[in-house]
């Protein structure tokens, strides 16, 4: 039914799997009286991430403001439209069991509102063929659009902003295009209404092949129309802390009209492949968040010097120009911007924007931008008023409450409340009226992930279950000691009441009653830590303790000096840095050896138990790699292929067996 949504980038798909209904739906009885909002897309690649992450915006927006949803967003590929823009086939949310749905419907629908994006190659000569079926209202209709889709006069438009100097070539014109480039050591070219990095070149005046690199980089842009060469301004680029290796580096800033200007909300940083190519995703770059890449500045030399992130002085500045960069295009309520760094002649930072987009990809992996600059732990947001109240450009502040629902879920990408409120008690106490999920975790490689000043790799295991919050008395699951359960209890009231100081909610003082399960092993390693090639993970009951039986001690030696902790935490760090690299490099088997040689120098700092070091043993005896998880009771490892999988399967059971009372597990991590 749809050739799909495969994640945009190989770094994981945010959205759940689409799943096929079995049979045609009646919009009326599906979609009720809500309003319906196309989302129309013609790529397939990556759109499950934007629709979703939209999607649920909307929802949570329609929750927030009414108390139920009010809008039903529809994705819709551009062959499943009739002539007359009604829709027959869709992907729609099922809010109540959380995943997309892709349906025939039993007769073509009119939707009330729509928008484009993840429109393809040729995405110009789409949305204006598209734009023309629907006569309702289009959230960056082509007409409007069309403004910002001509590179070289979206420039024109900025004159009074900070643009790199730049000249439209028609086809043909080589004579002036060589006369311009020759005037700037580095310049770019690339097509007036290109993409995504399409045909983009970076050319360097004094390299003997530049002559032919420019023919070749005019050629190929003249295939679509008009050439623009700009002057290059990026002098300032990424460096990887990990690797210290340099990449191109451009800022993309979101913004979406309120009703009387255009307001910067969110963002993100796309890096190139290296320090010469076009930082694109379409060429072969990656996303990364604001805060990482404003703290991995550095020229584009890649000077040992490292530049400092920007002031609160220079943020305010970019914000303020990318406002007055978008107030150029009338008629635009979401627009996304792209802002390159360069540097002034006395080393300061300077923002030289260079292009506007009016179908912005990435939403899914935007970040909300609040106060004066990003901030390290902003949950990724795509826009809080996409999916819904564009049309009355009346955007209201997200409630603390949208955080309380979806923070906790690894899929949802959601933001902090930029003007947060003061609700009455009852709304105090839906702020954990819901039911949250966590991954229990695995440790890979590094120092024990409880202990002290160290480092390690983690990878997601099981599932731990949620807090309950509400006006009544505090008592414990029954499935939990009330020692231990009591400090989880007492973490959580105290991350909670954190929260409501620091946006300024007001807490009443009344009883209330803080409940939580979960289906996490207990005790074994699995739920403080956190936890690529084929895993396993292995645990046994009868091992179960608390952590602060070995890093109690471990901490006291480490606090004394003790040489040999000191040497194997030191150790252990080195361990981890190998680890990221392999995983970097994917070579993740060649972990094997690390990870075994990680809980040997581990073993010679704590006393291991007979039976968990015999768990040990049974894994490394299968041909698999061993690392205890946590702090003890499960390990991970990594296996060849099925033969040593089943040979662990089989061996772990009857080691348990020799046990009275003891429940042994082996599954894939």
């Amino acid at each position: 039914m749809l050739n799909l949504p495969a994640p945009c980038r190989p770094d994981g798909a945010l959205a759940p799997e689409v799943r096929l209904a079995s049979h045609a739906l009646d919009p009326a009885a599906t979609l009720g009286s809500l309003r319906r909002h196309a989302v129309v897309f013609d790529a397939p690649r990556g759109f499950a991430n934007e629709f979703y992450t939209l999607a649920v915006d909307a929802y949570v927006r329609d929750c927030d403001r009414h108390g139920q949803p009010q809008t039903a967003l529809l994705g819709v590929q551009a062959g499943w439209l009739t002539e007359q823009g009604a829709i027959h086939r869709s992907i729609y949310l099922d809010c109540e069991k959380d995943r997309l749905v892709a349906v025939d419907w039993d007769r073509p629908m009119r939707p009330a509102s729509v928008q484009f994006l993840c429109l393809g190659e040729h995405e110009q000569a789409l949305h204006r063929e598209l734009s023309a079926r629907f006569p309702c209202p289009q959230l960056n209709s082509y007409r409007a659009a069309a403004l910002a889709d001509d590179k070289s006069a979206t420039l024109s438009r900025w004159r009074d902003l900070e643009t790199p100097a730049s000249l439209t070539v028609q086809p043909g014109d080589r004579e002036t295009a060589r006369t311009f480039v020759e005037g700037f050591p580095l310049s770019v070219v690339k097509p007036n209404a290109g993409t995504e990095g399409d045909r983009v070149a970076l050319l360097e005046r004094d390299r003997p092949d530049f002559g032919r690199l420019l023919e070749q980089a005019l050629a190929a842009c003249w295939q679509g129309g008009a050439a623009l060469i700009r002057q290059r301004r990026d002098g300032v680029c990424y460096r990887d802390p990990a690797s210290g290796s340099c990449h191109t580096l451009a800022l993309r800033l979101n913004l979406v009209h309120d009703g009387s200007r255009h307001r910067l909300t969110s963002g993100y940083a796309q890096l190139g492949c290296d320090a010469e190519t076009p930082a694109a995703c379409g060429r072969g770059g990656r996303i990364i968040d604001l805060h990482s890449a404003l703290s991995g500045l550095a020229t584009r030399a890649c000077r040992p010097d490292r530049i400092e992130p920007p002031a609160a002085t220079l943020w305010r500045r970019l914000s303020r120009d990318a406002e007055r960069a978008a107030a150029a295009f009338e008629g635009l309520a979401l627009v996304g911007l792209d802002v390159l760094l360069d540097l002034t002649a006395d080393d300061r930072l300077l923002p030289v924007f260079v292009e506007a987009n009016p179908r912005p990809a990435g939403l899914c992996r935007s970040r909300l931008l609040t106060g004066v600059r990003p901030q390290p732990a902003t949950p990724s947001a795509s826009a809080w008023s996409f999916g819904t109240d564009w049309l009355d450009f009346a955007p209201q502040p997200t409630s603390p409450r949208t955080l309380a629902r979806h923070d906790l879920n690894p899929r949802h990408r959601h933001r902090q409340d930029p003007c947060p409120r003061r609700p009455d008690r009852q709304s105090v106490g839906r702020l954990f009226r819901q039911d949250h999920r966590r991954c229990g975790t695995e440790f890979l490689c590094g120092s024990p992930p409880g202990a002290i000043a160290g480092a390690g790799r983690r990878t997601p295991s099981e599932r731990l279950g949620g807090i309950r919050l509400d006006g009544r008395a505090c008592r414990p699951h029954p499935s939990i000691r009330l020692l231990r359960g009591r400090r989880l209890m007492l973490a959580v009231i105290s991350v909670f009441w954190r929260h409501c100081r620091c946006r300024g909610i007001a807490c009443h003082s009344g009883n209330f009653r803080l409940g939580y399960r979960s289906d996490i092993p207990r005790l074994v390693g699995l739920a403080g830590s956190s936890g690529l090639p084929p895993l396993y993970l292995a645990y046994d009951a009868a091992c179960a303790e608390g952590s602060e039986r070995s890093h109690g001690t471990l901490r006291a030696r480490f606090e004394a000096g003790d040489r040999q902790v000191l040497e194997a935490m030191n150790r252990l760090a080195e361990f981890t840095a190998q680890a990221h690299a392999l995983l970097l490099d994917g070579r993740a088997f060649e972990l094997k050896p690390l990870m075994n040689e990680a809980f040997d120098l581990r073993r010679s700092i704590c006393t291991i138990p007979p039976a968990q070091w015999r768990m040990i043993e049974v894994a490394r005896n299968a041909g698999a790699s061993s690392q205890f998880a946590g702090s003890g009771g499960a390990i991970v490892g990594i296996y060849n292929d099925e033969v040593m999988y089943r040979r662990l399967k089989f061996r772990f059971p009857d080691f348990a067996g020799n046990q009275v009372g003891t429940v042994c597990c082996v599954k894939r991590a």
